[in-house]
């Protein structure tokens, strides 16, 4: 399994600097009920192509708020990517 750090050396390879990142993210539960959630990174790289990588994945427990989510995975992945100078929200 790769770790965020590797994640982010194969995105500075692709170029991502710079670039607007769309951010989605996935909860399930497994077969033996423990509770997964992940972070995947979309982006448009430099020869105009859809790229797609999972920044995180991790087991959890408790809830599965917006808030919980955040504080779990979202903003250490955003620390660590430098995503925080590229938020753009549209509400």
């Amino acid at each position: 399994m790769r770790t965020i750090e590797a994640e982010k050396q194969l995105i500075l390879k692709k170029e991502l600097c710079g670039q607007l990142v769309a951010l989605t993210t996935d909860t399930w539960t497994s077969i033996h009920n423990q509770t997964y959630d992940a972070l995947t990174v979309h982006f448009i790289d430099n020869d105009i192509k859809m790229q797609s990588f999972g920044a995180e994945c991790v087991r959890h427990q408790g809830r599965t708020t917006s808030k919980a989510l955040v504080s779990l995975f979202v903003a250490p992945v955003f620390y660590v990517f430098s995503f925080f100078s590229r938020i753009w929200a549209k509400g």
